[in-house]
């Protein structure tokens, strides 16, 4: 029913961008509008997009990871971590899952666990090629609820805090997340 693609054509990240502006402008008011209708920021240039089509070729799903970006990651830069937390995670082992989207007029529960299901397999591509060990993310309450009852249990590390809508910051390891979740590997 879904496939996972990674955006690289000019037309493929245009699709990429409106369906994340589409979310973080029109349905959550997180950003400001703009003539593009495109959600992009410093950290697109040192992520991988991945993307999530249905059999109509629409955009229905996102992620991206964020990995070596020379400004740090959004999770431990704008949000209050535990200091024993933040201080074991080299940069070079770590990296920071945002942009996570569903669009709402398919998410049901079924669709939502297969396309968190493609995303996560693409990002244990990803991660494995690269020798990522954590990954940083910044998550509302219920979203980490969610990803709880798929199996994936990120750990919070710090306080709630307002980061495009109240967040928590969150890491989960590679070892957690697959030990769970051995479809991924």
């Amino acid at each position: 029913m879904f496939k996972a693609i990674l955006p690289k054509t000019k037309e493929e990240l245009k699709k990429y961008y409106q369906f994340r502006y589409d979310i973080m402008c029109e349905e959550l008011n997180h950003i400001k509008k703009n003539d593009e209708h495109v959600d992009t920021d410093e950290y697109d240039d040192f992520s991988h997009h991945i993307m999530i089509l249905n059999s109509k070729d629409e955009v229905v799903g996102t992620t991206r990871i964020i990995y070596n970006s020379p400004f740090g990651y959004p999770t431990p830069k704008y949000m209050e971590i535990n200091k024993t937390k933040k201080e074991f995670i080299p940069q070079k082992y770590s990296c920071e899952i945002s942009r996570v989207f569903v669009n709402k007029n398919i998410r049901s529960i079924d669709n939502t666990k297969e396309i968190i299901h493609l995303l996560s397999v693409e990002t244990y591509k990803y991660a494995k090629k690269h020798n990522i060990k954590f990954f940083y993310a910044a998550l509302e309450k219920n979203f980490i609820k969610l990803l709880k009852i798929l199996k994936i249990n990120f750990t919070i590390i710090g306080k709630q805090g307002e980061f495009y809508g109240l967040r928590y910051p969150c890491i989960i390891s590679d070892e957690e997340l697959f030990k769970h979740n051995p479809y991924i590997n």
